[in-house]
């Protein structure tokens, strides 16, 4: 059993072992009593009020046949101590209201009506009370035992009633259902039937288990004071082996009680009831409410009709504080909606620190409608991992004030979610940061989220046109996958939010980052509470190999502004051959939408391939850049680069060490036109008196010849578009055709268009047959045309008998051939010859991008540049 369910009175043993002492007292009672009991009472002399007094000497009763106490109260231990009642044998026992343990507060005496107990056991027995039975009235460590298919009714249950003053009283009491057939029924059918494990007492304590079952309307595990933390405080709950309580309306888990605890654990347990409430502090004061757990695990079931609350208004300070839900190991929840820390819009103080776990293969939680992790709460973190599964109608991390006009920076704030080797499915609208600042979604190793929209960063438009937060929140993959079946939003009127991409794949239908919309229908755009602009400053960054899949249309600042789309270190973006990609779309009538937008491909194997490229509509200073051998693949008749706002700065295209491939060879007007009208700009190092910047290019910057010992590059101007290559400025390659290269000695999947990627070679770009415009000759007398272009290694001549086990490159920048092969690739044979003398030596590539490269030379053992082996 999780010790986190164990009350303070029982911390440092187990559950189970805490109740041993209970269970011995009663056997020994059972089987004949305590020498210092005396005789037992029995039948008809058995009276109402079972009570040798208040000294340490107490009295056995027994009743095995049936017994009427009419209406009278039955108490057992009434201000007195060690008194013992057996029900047993099929007896039939019917009363008014039970008391056992009954003390009196005025008595200033806690022991008073302590440490009683009563055993109702065995297939018939049974007690049926007309009225409540209270267990520990001001009274402690009093003890009661349902057991061997026994039953026992009443109205209202307290285990552990104190006093609204003092914490002394109905303190340790322990309730004990057990065995199949055995039940326990607390007025379910009438207008009361609460059953209160702590009412004002604390270390309270009821087990049901092999079997048993309890019934109640309501169901209270530590209802204290809602002004004095210290009642009702460390109660606690265990429904396993079979148990189940079924509550017919709400359940408490620490109401206004401090640290009480429910667990649920073991094949066929089970716990249901049309609302839950774990951790509940009414708007109150400090400790209200917090430390409260609920732990599902091994096979059992919580079932919530309606509403789970996991840590409502309270006021945690720290994680210790904080209230959870625990589904492990196999367990199984299902709500209708749960609320991880739900709080007040007006109070950023309330509902902190609430968690909620779903962990260990075959466990499941599912919400047949929202699952919101900080509802006006902060610091609230929900965790899924190990193999288990989530499915949610809605769900919304860091739901902040703006929904109702209300502006409070506080409410919504810092929350968090950890998807890590796990599923999560979201069937509508997942949201990280509903005008809820500062929260975080963390998908990693495994993780699997799906879902209908995705939002990151969704700041509320207020009734009176302004935008209310929704900035500073982050979703984080790495080894993930988020499927998302129609539109993701990173910064959909939020700003300054946030979406790193590592070795994971985002696919969804479309895509917008820095979404700004217009406030009220007019032409202006209203700023946020703090003057920010809608939907700006936003960026999601495709590193290490991640994976963006976009189906239809991707844009990168639609009325907002300074948003970027980052893709380096292998990221790729796959839209669909008939997505249109914007960068910057503003208005034509306000200037300062839709500006400063992005995209920016950065570094070797960094590739993408779109259809329509618009950059800027009626916004201005908005950019594609294609930087450090990265390449983007584009269809020249798609592309537009519009003129800049009245006022505004200029659209680009910008290129430093970066490729553009464009297939359309025999119209590339649109391209040609764009260099012409000084929508292309090249780093120039020289540029600003040396501190460098962006510069006009022309064609002669991105098309110039370049010669070596043994291989001639050309420009081929006659196909009327850039060819070509420079070598030491590494500026652009665009150029076109129809017929691609075999690619079958790579052992390729196809990325898109003419781009590749090989499991051991990396990816590349696939030269055309037949109309390529670069030659070579290689001293082996061959001058064919099967071309690639590398993201690490540039053009490479693939010699065409070549396969995976046997792979010959020549290799441009540095004019000679290499061997390798797919077993021991990226260590390479440099083949060179002198003075007609063929030769060669050993190299691993060690990373880097030509012209930058570098090697590992086995024979000098040492690490060399690319430029050692060029010379």
């Amino acid at each position: 059993m999780n010790a986190t369910i164990v009350p303070a009175g029982f911390r440092g043993a187990t559950f189970c072992t805490a109740l041993v002492p209970i269970l011995a007292f009663h056997l020994s009672a059972f089987a004949g009593g305590d020498g210092s009991m005396g005789n037992p009472f029995t039948g008809t002399d058995v009276p109402a009020r079972m009570d040798v007094g208040t000294d340490s000497t107490g009295a056995y009763y027994l009743l095995d046949a049936a017994k009427s106490f009419g209406s009278s109260e039955v108490d057992v231990g009434y201000l007195g101590r060690q008194n013992h009642l057996s029900i047993i044998s099929g007896a039939v026992v019917t009363s008014g209201p039970g008391e056992v343990g009954y003390g009196d507060e005025t008595l200033a005496d806690p022991l008073a009506g302590g440490y009683n107990s009563v055993i109702v056991n065995g297939a018939g027995s049974s007690w049926t009370m007309s009225g409540y039975l209270a267990m520990g009235d001001w009274g402690s460590h009093n003890s009661m035992t349902i057991s061997g298919g026994a039953s026992v009714t009443n109205t209202n249950c307290w285990i552990g009633a104190g006093d609204d003053t003092s914490a002394d009283y109905g303190n340790d009491n322990t309730m004990i259902v057990a065995g199949a057939g055995t039940t326990w029924t607390c007025g379910p059918s009438t207008s009361s039937g609460g059953l209160y494990v702590g009412s004002m007492g604390s270390r309270n304590v009821l087990s049901v288990s092999n079997g048993a079952a309890v019934v109640s309307k309501w169901g209270y595990v530590g209802s204290g004071s809602s002004s004095n933390a210290a009642l009702g405080c460390d109660n606690a709950v265990a429904v396993e082996s079979g148990g189940s309580w079924t509550i017919a309306n709400a359940l408490y888990v620490g109401r206004y009680g401090h640290g009480c605890s429910l667990d649920l654990s073991g094949a066929g347990s089970a716990v249901s009831c049309k609302s839950a409430y774990i951790g509940y502090g009414n708007s109150g004061g400090a400790l209200l409410g917090t430390s409260s757990h609920m732990t599902v695990s091994t096979g059992a079931t919580f079932t919530v009709t309606n509403q789970c609350y996991v840590g409502m208004a309270t006021k945690a300070v720290d994680s210790s504080e904080g209230s959870s839900l625990t589904v492990q190991n196999g367990g199984a929840a299902r709500c209708g909606s749960v609320y991880v820390g739900y709080g007040d819009a007006a109070d950023a103080t309330e509902a902190c620190y609430g968690r909620l776990l779903v962990t260990g293969a075959g466990t499941t939680l599912g919400c047949t409608g929202t699952l919101d992790v900080g509802f006006y709460g902060c610091f609230n973190s929900f965790i899924v991992s190990d193999g288990a599964a989530v499915t949610s109608a809605s769900s919304y991390i860091g739901k902040g004030a703006g929904d109702y006009g209300i502006v409070n920076a506080g409410t919504g704030g810092a929350n968090s979610v950890l998807v890590e080797d796990a599923a999560w499915t979201v069937a509508n609208e997942l949201c990280v940061g509903r005008s809820g600042d500062g929260n975080s979604l963390h998908l990693l190793s495994g993780a699997s989220v799906r879902c209908g929209t995705f939002l990151l960063g969704s700041g509320y438009v207020a009734g009176d046109g302004r935008a209310d937060h929704g900035s500073g929140n982050r979703t984080y993959l790495s080894d993930a996958a988020l499927t998302v079946d129609g539109i993701l939003y990173a910064g959909e009127r939020g700003y300054d939010n946030t979406m790193p991409v590592l070795t994971s794949t985002v696919t969804c239908a479309s895509c917008e980052i820095g979404y700004g919309d217009k406030a009220d229908g007019s032409a202006g755009w209203a700023p946020c509470t703090d003057g920010s602009p809608l939907g700006c400053g936003n960026i999601m960054a495709l590193l290490w190999n991640a994976r963006l899949e976009c189906t239809g249309d991707l844009c990168v600042g639609r009325y907002g502004s300074g948003n970027l789309l980052y893709l380096a270190r292998g990221g790729q973006l796959a839209p669909g051959s008939e997505s249109a990609i914007t960068i910057g779309e503003g208005s034509a009538t306000d200037a300062s939408a839709g500006c400063d937008n992005r995209i920016v491909a950065d570094g070797y194997g960094t590739a993408w391939h779109c259809g329509t490229l618009n950059v800027g509509v009626h916004g201005g200073g908005n950019s594609l850049d294609v930087v450090n051998g990265a390449a983007v693949y584009l269809e020249a008749d798609k592309v537009s680069v519009a003129d800049a706002p009245a006022g505004g700065k200029a659209n680009t295209i910008r290129l430093a060490k970066g490729f553009v491939v464009t297939t359309v060879y025999k119209d590339a007007a649109s391209i040609l036109d764009l260099v012409d009208a000084g929508k292309v700009q090249v780093w120039s190092a020289t540029a600003n008196g040396g501190t460098g910047g962006w510069v006009t290019a022309s064609l002669a910057d991105l098309t110039q010849t370049y010669s070596m010992d043994g291989a001639v590059l050309k420009a081929a101007t006659a196909l009327g578009s850039f060819e070509g290559y420079d070598i030491a400025g590494g500026f652009t390659v665009l150029t076109g055709g129809d017929q691609y290269v075999d690619t079958a000695w790579a052992l390729p999947e196809k990325v898109s268009g003419q781009w590749y990627k090989s499991s051991w070679y990396g990816t590349f770009f696939t030269q055309w047959c037949c109309q390529n415009p670069l030659t070579v000759e290689t001293g082996m007398d061959r001058a064919d045309t099967e071309w690639i272009w590398h993201g690490a290694h540039g053009w490479q001549y693939v010699y065409p008998e070549s396969t995976a086990s046997a792979t010959w490159l020549w290799d441009c920048a540095t004019a000679s051939w290499w061997y390798t092969d797919s077993t021991v690739y990226p260590a390479m044979y440099r083949l060179t010859v002198a003075e007609g003398v063929w030769g060669g030596a050993w190299y691993y590539f060690m990373g880097g991008s030509m012209p930058d490269r570098e090697f590992w030379d086995y024979a000098a053992d040492a690490k060399v540049p690319e430029s050692a082996l060029a010379e």
